[in-house]
């Protein structure tokens, strides 16, 4: 009987690697950078260890419950960052319109719509 199990491998260098990684503003950043990317955000956070996820999570403001482990972590941080891109897609919306569109975006009632 032959049994094969398919799962994601970390190297050894690979977790030394990510046990020197500061998780802060700039590393969400990057994240943020290749979150229409799947597969680059996944390897990136797939060197994290559940601590650093934890971390990652508390930062961009994702609520975690205590019993989510390392995979369940790092697939919600994955929708979370791909969110915005996903729903854009379903809405039609082109990037740079909508809330993250930052202070130049008026309301209609402010542009002399209707009242």
């Amino acid at each position: 009987m032959l049994i094969s199990l398919a799962v994601p491998y970390v190297s050894k260098s690979q977790r030394e690697a990510a046990r020197n990684l500061m998780i802060d503003q700039k590393f969400i950043d990057d994240l943020k950078q290749i979150k229409s990317d799947h597969s680059a955000l996944r390897r990136k956070l797939q060197i994290l260890s559940e601590s650093q996820l934890r971390t990652l999570s508390k930062l961009v403001g994702m609520p975690l419950g205590s019993k989510n482990n390392s995979m369940e972590i790092r697939t919600q941080l994955i929708q979370s960052l791909e969110a915005e891109d996903f729903w854009r897609r379903i809405s039609g919306t082109p990037r740079g319109v909508g809330p993250s569109a930052g202070p130049g975006k008026k309301k209609d009632d402010e542009q002399g719509g209707a009242h």
